[in-house]
Parts: structure tokens; sequence; C-alpha cells
């Protein structure tokens, strides 16, 4: 914070501006937000608390900025811990977002820089929860860092673009492959919602295109780092306490748009409901240009705009118009009653969308061992397909039989132990990726695993269904990821 008796503020070297420069910079900004103070209090219209809110609001902004700045300069070849910057991809009021790849590795990933400050502990608690989810149609989380104090979150590179990019330069979308896109989100809705995270902001932007047919969500929790790509006829509005909105506006459920603290899982059907109509018309549902126009027309007239007769089959159009009732009571109570209906309502017209499962072999002698977490995984997430083998004959038997993604080793197996057992499996198929699972846990024998073709190390001591399902994502999203 700024005082008159502080002459400079901690500086943050950049590359080629001096520390000088910065600290005369800093000391300008502390002179004129006191002499600014010093009005303020003359003037009788505030009191001393209201004055101090005033001092931190400004202090933080300037850190904010001068954060921006220093993010700004990162070039190609910079470093984010262990990755190495390749490109900007983009950049908006409240974050970077960069290509980077694994030093070691040549894995590619996204980083995304927040350098605003002030939103870092929502940051971290959108990170918790992203950190939770693991699903085919949800952009998977890596890791969570600081670079100069401002936190990044590496995640899987997407190829995109966007559905609002796609449909922006090659206008709307035919409705069977936009119904295909919707159940695919919905899916992983249904997913997030099941782990108490509510979206909030599902809108085109927010799903990327992965290949031809397979979308994947983004920005999951209240999405505070929205990176505007100049072409949307959108507005978004963050949190800052539970009596305001957050999200995008012509997405936005009606209840949502009075209050964040309103919003639940109908509130993201309601909104994937308005991206539908986005995908079918090339339009925003909710008319009005200017955002006091958009607010009213949403909240108050109730003036949207309708899906022509031949843009939507008559049962997919039931299904529609449920999800974007204005009344919520009125709409789909659960992603999972949404996917019966949509699914279904597909199926009659001669369209099935399959998520794709991931086939993961898990090799262990001792079955009971993780019984209750691979049982509970099993339930709870049908895009994991699990195999069990107690051998490694057995093991890679069962691999030569099935079209396996991905597989768990335990190191103590009848016929094989130790590091061995990595270098056998790795020398049938280097291509699988291969997480070692056992009691072990000592640091020497992780470094060997790995030099041996493993892909990690991950004791099975406490290992639950969330944890495992966790670590089956993230480590089939990084071998999956090219340098190219």
């Amino acid at each position: 914070m700024c005082s008159p008796h502080q002459e400079t503020s901690t500086v943050i070297p950049v590359p080629g501006t001096s520390g000088e420069q910065l600290a005369a910079t800093q000391h300008t900004h502390c002179d004129k937000l006191q002499l600014f103070l010093q009005r303020l209090k003359a003037s009788g219209a505030f009191d001393s608390d209201q004055i101090q809110r005033i001092e931190n609001e400004y202090t933080a902004l300037w850190h904010s900025e001068e954060s921006f700045d220093h993010i700004s300069l990162l070039q190609p070849g910079d470093q984010i811990e262990r990755f190495v910057i390749d490109q900007m991809l983009g950049c908006g009021g409240e974050a970077h977002v960069f290509r980077a790849h694994e030093s070691e590795t040549g894995r590619v990933a996204a980083i995304k820089v927040l350098h605003n400050a002030h939103t870092s502990e929502r940051f971290h608690r959108e990170m918790k929860m992203v950190q939770q989810m693991a699903h085919p149609n949800i952009v998977t989380a890596y890791e969570v860092g600081e670079i100069h104090g401002m936190p990044f979150i590496a995640m899987e590179l997407v190829a995109g673009p966007d559905l609002n990019a796609l449909v922006y330069d090659n206008g709307p979308i035919h409705w069977r492959q936009a119904s295909a896109y919707i159940l695919q989100v919905v899916r992983a809705l249904s997913h997030a919602h099941c782990r108490e995270l509510v979206h909030r902001d599902i809108k085109p932007g927010n799903i990327m295109l992965n290949g031809d047919d397979q979308v994947k969500l983004l920005d999951l929790g209240l999405a505070s780092m929205r990176l505007d790509s100049g072409n949307d006829e959108t507005h978004s509005i963050h949190l800052t306490r539970e009596t305001q909105i957050a999200g995008t506006l012509p997405y936005m459920a009606p209840e949502q748009a009075r209050s964040l603290a309103k919003a639940d899982v109908r509130s993201d059907i309601f909104s994937l409901g308005a991206t539908w109509f986005y995908l079918l018309t090339g339009k925003t549902r909710v008319r009005g240009k200017t955002f006091a126009r958009q607010y009213k027309n949403l909240v108050a007239k109730r003036r949207f705009r309708e899906i022509p007769e031949d843009g939507l089959p008559p049962n997919l159009h039931r299904i529609y118009s449920k999800m974007v009732a204005y009344d919520r009571r009125r709409r789909y109570q659960s992603c999972e009653e949404l996917e019966r209906d949509l699914s279904q309502a597909m199926s009659e017209m001669g369209q099935t969308v399959t998520t794709k499962q991931l086939s993961v072999l898990i090799v262990e002698d001792s079955q009971s061992d993780m019984l209750l977490a691979v049982e509970l995984l099993k339930m709870a997430n049908d895009s994991v397909m699990i195999h069990q083998a107690t051998s490694l004959a057995e093991a890679i038997t069962l691999h030569r039989e099935n079209d396996v993604d991905l597989v768990f080793l335990d190191l103590t197996l009848p016929d094989s132990a130790g590091v061995a057992t990595v270098e056998r499996f790795h020398a049938e198929d280097p291509d699988v990726p291969i997480v070692v699972l056992t009691g072990l846990s000592d640091e020497q024998t992780a470094q060997a695993c790995v030099a041996a073709g493993a892909s990690d190390f991950i004791p099975k001591d406490n290992l639950t269904a969330h944890k495992l399902e966790r670590v089956i994502f993230v480590t089939f999203s990084r071998h999956t990821a090219s340098g190219d």
C-alpha cells in the first residue's frame, strides 16, 4: 500500500526496463494517490473507512496493471516453471493464455496466467474445483503454480476453434451437428454437477472443438478469466460480491441475471439452451444490442428471438423449450434428466452420440487393495472402462485383446517384480502410458520406473475413486499431447 512515507514499492524486474524506471513510476503513482486522497478527505463527503477502501482498491489496481505489463512482455523461449512459451494465444482483462511445451518431454499445454492479483483467491478456488473434474468433454487441468506472484494454470491444449468463432466464421450449424455438440456438453455438465460445481458461464465461447466431432467445456466454476475474441456481441460480468451477477448476459438465466447467488444447475441448463439457439441461428436469443436493453429484455420484458420452424425437429424443439423455460421450476431439473430425453430423441431420428471411453487396464496381484476405489470409479464415471489382471502374463494377453489407453501396473506381481515389470510391459507396447501403482513410495524407485518407461508413479495407499479417475485423465491427456 502506498503511504506518504513510502517512496517505492517492490519492483518486479521486467526485461528491457530498469528497476529505477519502475520505481520512479511507482513513486509518481503514490504521490498522485496521496493528493487524490487528501482532496477526498477535505471534501467531507467520505468517512475514513471509505477512503481506506478507495486507497486499497487503487493500490490493487496499480499492482494489477504492473503485473499485466510484466506478463505481456513474456516472449517465445521464456520459461514458466517447467514450461517453455511457444506463443501467445490470447489476452483479456484478467488473463493471458500461452501455448507452451514441457522442457523435458516436449508435450504441449496451454498456460493461463492470471494477471489481476485482486482475483487470485477466486482463481485458486476455481482451480481446486476444476482439479476434481475428469471427463472426456471437459478440458483437463494439469497443475497450478505462480510466476512472479501471479497464479497460472497449465491445462490441456485443445485444437479449437470455440463454437462462437466457428459460427462467426462459417454461419449457423446444422441441427444434427449442433444437437450432438449440446449433448456432449450436457454430459460434461452432468459430471460437474454431480461434484457440486455449477459452471455459471455456459456460452459458445466456452465450448471448444477438439477434432471434427468432439467438444470440450472450458472455464468451469465462475469463468473469472474471460478472453474476448473481439467478435462476440456479449457482455461479460464478473463476481465481486454474492449479491452481484456474473456470466455472459445473452446466455444467462434470468435468475442469475438478478443475482449470482440464485444460480444453480437449472441456470446452466438455461444457458446451454441459449447456446443451442446461437449454434442454430447465428444470433443470441436475447434481443438488444446494449447491455441495458439486453438486461431489460431478459429480466423484465422477456423479449427473445425464436428458432425458425425448420430450425429443429418438433421433438428436439420441445426439449429446447423446456431448457429455456423462464420459470426454472418448469425447466429440466437435472442434466441426467435432460441427457435421457435428448439421447432418446436423437436416437429416434437415427443419430447416436457416443462419448469416447478410456480403456484402462489395472494390473494388481491383490485386487482387494483397490477393490473399493475401482468399484466406486465404475459407478461414478461411465466414460472409463476398467479391465483387471493379476499377473503380467494376463495383463499382456488382455492388452493384446483390447484397445487399452492406459495401464496401472503393480511392481509386485506373481510373475514379475520391481522395475523389470515396467520394462517388460513397456517393451510390449511403448505407446501405452504406464502408471506404476504400488505401496512403495521412495523417490529412487519412482525415478527408475520413469527411466524404464513409466509416465507416473502413484502410491496406492488411500487411493480414492476421485484420485484414480483424476490420474487417468491427466496422464492420458499429457501422453497424447504432441509437440507439433
